[in-house]
């Protein structure tokens, strides 16, 4: 009877072992899902997703703005006979009336350092002097304007954010350079811009006014 027994037990066993080994060769491996690493081999890269194709959505030319600066400036106090003439057209162009270019050229040829006896400067002021310069104003301010060439540019943006820029020829723009100064507190009758000033005020009705031997 032990050993039917046994017989049974060894063939049950011989049955469970075959059975083990029929089921292991009959597995086969779950494909892999997207995104997960686990099934990727060398015959079987991940898939990347395609890129979208991006698009313009708007393409414009940028034009370069108009240039304006501003410089700090000392008014010229011993200038050429050239500038002596700029100032004159200066002032006469701010304070109008009858300009002074003539009178100048008669009393000191254009020599900002001009002295005959107690006359002094451009205008040949004399003692008088303090008490024209009172309530001058002391600003002075230039404007230069001119035009020059500055670059445009064709903006494309595009659906992904991403944007160009090329550059496609130049364009005349407006240039303004601001000159501003100021007139010492208390200038002698030798400072060429002062006392070009205080006449062009005396002529045009806008300062005290004196008597000149050279007239307009």
């Amino acid at each position: 009877m032990l050993s039917s027994l046994t017989r049974i037990l060894l063939c049950l066993a011989c049955l469970l072992v075959f059975t083990s080994v029929a089921f292991a060769a009959e597995v086969v491996p779950a494909p892999s899902l997207p995104g997960d690493n686990t099934g990727e081999t060398e015959d079987n890269p991940p898939v990347k997703p395609a890129k979208p194709k991006r698009k313009l959505v708007r393409s414009f030319v940028k034009r370069p703005k108009p240039i304006r600066k501003v410089k700090r400036f000392e008014p010229w106090a011993s200038p050429s006979p050239a500038k002596v003439k700029k100032i004159i057209e200066l002032e006469h162009k701010r304070w109008g009336g009858p300009s002074i270019m003539r009178r100048v050229g008669c009393e000191s040829t254009y020599r900002w350092n001009a002295t005959n006896g107690r006359y002094r400067g451009l205008l040949q002021f004399g003692p008088i002097w303090s008490a024209m310069w009172a309530g001058t104003p002391r600003g002075v301010k230039i404007v230069r304007k001119t035009k020059v060439k500055r670059a445009k540019f064709r903006i494309r943006i595009y659906s992904d954010g991403t944007r160009t820029r090329k550059r496609i020829g130049k364009v005349k723009v407006r240039k303004r350079v601001i000159l501003k100064g100021k007139l010492p507190r208390n200038p002698s009758p030798y400072h060429a811009w002062a006392a070009i000033r205080v006449g062009q005020r005396a002529v045009s009705g806008h300062g005290m006014s004196t008597y000149w031997e050279c007239g307009l």
